[in-house]
């Protein structure tokens, strides 16, 4: 009996230590429609994390929930929000493995434009350290790209790329996911759970602030739905071992 109550202690305990806390999360399962972006004034979408912090700037018209459990960008331009409002502490998350994610539900591009949107971790000083960009590349085909800082990167410029090819229209789900190792100095894409790329000289210090923006060039007749996106923070990667009771 002794030894099954041991072996369930451990169990429980293991999931508590090895599982992923949400940091900043929305998932829209809640939010009214017409819900958008909150600095402290009302109307917000809901942040479901542990920090729940603010945006920096409030409402958007056209990026609002639409009370079915998404996130709508359509009928609208250029803009870009941050959280937190102000930065994180410089040595809040300054080691430690993260994950970046946003999963779309749906999204049509306009073809005759190459204006994306975006979902990004950035530095104390604005600078990009890793993040996922969707634009539409051709008149017949759009792009995921990711992105992230690296000690040598693409043409030795300092940034890591990495695409792939989409629909201009899509309707299944795209879960694009960042995972991100201060510690190790490694960075993984993922596209619905699949690796695409890791590389090994990620050269971030430190995460100061998540962005969500559509670019100067976003056209007003691209749509997007969100099913959620978010900030974890991951467990401590560790080797597996067996346990002798």
């Amino acid at each position: 009996m002794k030894k099954i109550h041991l072996l369930l202690t451990l169990i429980v305990t293991s999931g508590l230590l090895f599982a992923e806390t949400k940091l900043e999360y929305w998932t829209f399962d809640t939010d009214t429609a017409g819900a958008s972006f909150d600095n402290g004034s009302g109307g917000s979408i809901g942040n479901s994390g542990s920090n729940a912090n603010l945006w920096n700037h409030g409402k958007v018209k056209g990026m609002e929930a639409d009370g079915l459990g998404h996130f709508v960008v359509s009928n609208t331009g250029s803009a870009y929000r941050r959280v937190p409002a102000q930065n994180y502490a410089p040595a809040q998350y300054s080691s430690g493995r993260y994950r970046l994610v946003i999963e779309f539900a749906s999204w049509s591009l306009d073809p005759g434009n190459k204006g994306s949107i975006a979902f990004e971790v950035s530095d104390a000083n604005n600078r990009r350290i890793a993040g996922v960009n969707l634009y539409a590349e051709k008149a017949t085909e759009a792009k995921i790209r990711f992105s992230a800082t690296s000690a040598t990167g693409w043409q030795g410029k300092g940034i890591d790329y990495a695409g792939q090819s989409a629909q201009l229209k899509e309707n299944r789900t795209m879960r694009l996911t960042i995972d991100l190792d201060l510690d190790n100095d490694t960075v993984t894409y993922f596209v619905n759970g699949t690796a695409v790329k890791t590389i090994n000289d990620f050269n971030a210090s430190s995460i100061a602030q998540i962005k969500f923006f559509t670019d100067s060039k976003w056209s007003k007749l691209s749509t997007v739905k969100i099913n959620e996106m978010g900030f974890l923070r991951l467990p401590a990667a560790t080797p597996s071992a067996g346990i002798t009771l």
